[in-house]
């Protein structure tokens, strides 16, 4: 493998201190989220068993390939105006839900503030994603919408499906990349001054670019979600074991984009690693 560069080094260190940050945060969402009647609403249509827990998984997946087929086809005929509009609402009704979830439980006394962090969460999304000059913004909203969605899932699945739904995610998140929905919206990688060129402004928030690597923002909620799961379910050991080993395989990924340089699919390798750390004694 060529040396890293010095540019390369600090995208590096750049994605693995906001995914270490999110993470942490993802804990203090997650024990929030678990103080509300959210704890009650498990997700397992199909029961607890196995089979069930597969079937779980599978339900949730073909949401995403559903979504993900239909947003391609809309980029096949360069609706990307439209596309744009799709995510952004996505994007603020899921950000004020969870938002006001959690402000709830931030301030239980009251019935106002919870609305207005919300309603502010989804403009700021809305600004970011229109205006250029909210653009600072951007990692601060991915940070809090990575978060948010990490602590919602953690506290929703119940195992055996938050052990499950990872690894068949990160399968699923290998066809979408090489031959399936992700890889007709992003379209062929050009090359420019030998960097990888993609078109990305269509998809305002769901990239989480840091320059030399860009990184999808359900990535980053998968990478967090594991070590709340392993602190929720295990305790503090299960959960540092987990978010170490979910971050190398982070580390491992990266290292192979450079080796290979085309966009690779971020979720098998962390997903395998995180949840073999829970799952093992």
């Amino acid at each position: 493998m060529q040396p890293i560069n010095k540019n390369f080094k600090k995208a590096i260190l750049k994605l693995l201190f906001f995914t270490f940050f999110t993470q942490l945060f993802t804990l203090l969402v997650t024990r929030n989220f678990y103080s509300t009647p959210l704890v009650e609403e498990a997700y397992e249509p199909f029961g607890q068993s196995v089979g069930g827990a597969v079937a779980n998984s599978l339900s949730l997946i073909l949401v995403i390939f559903i979504f993900g087929i239909f947003l391609a086809f809309l980029v096949k005929f360069k609706k990307f105006n439209f596309v744009k509009t799709i995510v952004t609402s996505f994007l603020m009704a899921s950000v004020f839900s969870l938002t006001f979830i959690l402000s709830s439980t931030i301030f239980p006394d009251s019935s106002l503030l919870p609305f207005i962090f919300s309603i502010l969460a989804s403009l700021l999304v809305l600004l970011v994603a229109y205006f250029k000059q909210f653009s600072f913004l951007s990692k601060f909203l991915s940070f809090l919408i990575a978060a948010e969605a990490a602590g919602y899932f953690a506290t929703i699945l119940q195992p055996p499906t938050v052990f499950v739904f990872p690894i068949l995610l990160a399968s699923y998140d290998v066809y979408a990349v090489f031959a399936g929905p992700l890889k007709k919206i992003l379209g062929k990688p050009k090359r420019v001054k030998g960097k990888i060129k993609i078109k990305l402004d269509f998809l305002p928030l769901l990239i989480v670019d840091f320059d030399l690597i860009k990184i999808g923002l359900g990535d980053v909620v998968f990478y967090s979600m594991l070590p709340a799961v392993g602190f929720v379910l295990f305790g503090i050991e299960k959960m540092i074991l987990t978010l170490l080993a979910t971050n190398v395989g982070v580390l491992l990924t990266i290292l192979l984009l450079m080796k290979k340089k085309i966009p690779l699919p971020g979720l098998p390798i962390p997903m395998l690693l995180g949840v073999l750390s829970l799952i093992l004694p």
